[in-house]
């Protein structure tokens, strides 16, 4: 076949897979024999694709997850496994409530061997995590949840589905061009696995929104609302240091570590009903407009980072309660402030508590040292962040 020619009709099944129901008008040429057999190739390939492809998100979805596993490895860190379990147990049940269709289809998933700071969602509603993560973010709960609720997020939108359905054209097209067959279903399965690792054949606007269902799985399932933006506070900060094993994970068309921690700052301040703030240069906690504290680092932590966290679990206080006047009193002892029951942040040395408790009461306009702490509310009812 000539070139020429051979491009013609490809970029014209290009874009008939790519249309759906746009009718492409297809220009007529002179072809041999040999263009005619090419071209019925391609559409048979493309048809074997979407077969398999939809064969690995349904029935066929253990021989997929098993796969994962065999290309992934396993791990055998029971402390990843058991948290892995509790947080999808609690992220789930808020998403059965929303989709009662997933018990015909739940979601399987497991702690892989990779040591990089990664986690995807792939055919047939199987999610893997890397054994990394859990150490990266040194298990902090909520963090870890909000990486896997965006994961689920993808298999809730559809988005593994049609990502693949979007690369077996150009996988089928580069299939004819080298001459190969690319509709086997174990090279089907081996290839989106991969993209859904390293994010390929995402879009931008697929990952914006599977960030904002993950900020509502994990704020209705009882998670630090502060816990998104204090995420990819971490990943930036550890950027910084030239991790490795963060800079291994490669996120094509997903929005910048700053949008993403942003966004998701913005999210926390609308589930207190615009109440708490967090300064992203600084670090400075305010609530209800007043200025209450700025976190000392700690550990490997920055101030920011300490920040989000911190403001998450005022936030949550704030978005249980319908006044300031029924805002808990702050108090702080044995080394952490709380607002009512919750405890909200724990200082390190060098912080005054009592300074910080002041500082959040003086915010929800109370005077302790006039009124008694008994007037003040009635204890809401506040997640355990």
């Amino acid at each position: 076949m000539k070139r020429g020619l051979k491009k013609i009709y490809i970029s014209c099944f290009l874009c008939l897979v790519m249309s759906h129901n746009v009718a492409v008008p297809v220009p007529v040429y002179a072809f041999d024999s040999g263009t005619v057999l090419s071209i019925m190739s391609l559409g048979i390939q493309y048809g074997m694709i979407y077969f398999n492809l939809k064969y690995l998100d349904n029935s066929g979805r253990d021989a997929m997850l098993a796969g994962m596993k065999r290309e992934y490895g396993v791990s055998k860190n029971k402390k990843a496994e058991v948290q892995l379990e509790g947080i999808m147990q609690r992220l789930v049940s808020v998403i059965s409530a929303e989709d009662p269709s997933l018990a015909e289809k739940p979601y399987q998933y497991f702690v892989n061997s990779q040591t990089s700071f990664n986690a995807f969602c792939t055919l047939g509603h199987n999610i893997s995590i890397n054994a990394g993560t859990f150490d990266i973010l040194d298990y902090e709960e909520s963090e870890i949840a909000f990486v896997i609720a965006h994961e689920l997020a993808h298999g809730q939108n559809g988005d593994p589905l049609l990502n693949q359905l979007k690369r077996s054209s150009v996988f089928t097209l580069a299939s004819l061009i080298a001459g190969g067959d690319s509709s086997s279903v174990e090279l089907i399965a081996l290839h989106a696995a991969g993209d859904a690792a390293q994010a390929k054949f995402i879009t931008m606007p697929a990952e914006k929104a599977a960030d904002r269902r993950a900020f509502d799985f994990c704020s209705k399932a009882g998670f630090n609302p502060g816990a998104g933006a204090a995420l990819w506070q971490r990943v930036m900060d550890k950027a910084d240091k030239k991790s490795t094993a963060f800079l291994s994970a490669v996120f094509g068309d997903h929005p910048s570590n700053l949008s993403r921690r942003d966004l998701y700052a913005l999210d926390m301040n609308s589930w207190s009903n615009g109440t708490v703030a967090v300064d992203g240069v600084s670090g400075a906690v305010n609530v209800a407009g007043k200025y209450v504290f700025t976190p000392m680092p700690h550990n490997d932590r920055s101030r920011l980072e300490l920040a989000y966290l911190a403001a998450g679990r005022i936030a949550g206080i704030y978005h249980y309660t319908d006044s300031l006047v029924h805002v808990p009193v702050a108090e702080y002892r044995n080394g952490t402030v709380f607002i009512g029951k919750t405890a909200v942040y724990e200082t390190t040395p060098g912080e005054d508590g009592d300074k910080i408790a002041d500082a959040l009461n003086a915010a929800a306009g109370k005077n302790i040292k006039i009124q008694p702490v008994a007037a003040y509310y009635a204890e809401p009812v506040i997640p355990k962040y």
